[in-house]
């Protein structure tokens, strides 16, 4: 990822930044500096874009494949939010979205979903165990794309949002 986010800290020296950000770019790396924060820029507005998808899906509003095709087509991401998810890893991301929850004083526009915590719990879509995904849905991790895998999982995933409602 060319993005970096830089960090000053409360005692940090003021041009220590902006060297950071001169070695970020020498390296081909995007510096932006920002405040310390809980989940700093990227993971702030990251963590309502996959919860309010879960949440639609929860609904029942649409499933996982339509999601990513809207916000690919439409919306102009490059993933959705689901293949990203995927990508990340379930148990990854659950963590990141609950530590930023609690954070932010439990702030609702950052509250972990049901249906990701359950996935954890049963240890499906862990990030590092990728192998064990792949003989549990039946891919092959060369000819399925991360949206065919994010279909699968929808699938498995239906009854989690039929229980929930």
């Amino acid at each position: 990822m060319p993005l970096v986010e830089v960090v000053p800290g409360l005692a940090s020296d003021v041009e220590l930044a902006a060297r950071s950000s001169q070695l970020m770019a020498l390296w081909n790396k995007t510096p932006v500096i920002c405040k310390d924060t809980p989940g700093f820029i990227v993971n702030r507005v990251a963590r309502p874009f996959y919860g309010e998808s879960i949440r639609i899906f929860e609904e029942g509003i649409a499933d996982m494949p339509t999601i990513d095709h809207a916000m690919k087509t439409v919306g102009g991401f490059k993933m959705g939010p689901f293949e990203l998810m995927d990508l990340i890893g379930n148990d990854i991301n659950f963590t990141v979205t609950k530590t930023v929850w609690e954070a932010f004083f439990y702030d609702p526009r950052y509250k972990p979903s049901f249906t990701q915590q359950r996935q954890v719990e049963a240890r499906l879509a862990r990030a590092k165990d990728r192998s064990r995904l792949l003989r549990l849905y039946g891919w092959r991790h060369t000819t399925h794309t991360i949206g065919q895998r994010t279909a699968a999982r929808g699938h498995l995933l239906a009854g989690a949002r039929d229980a929930h409602q």
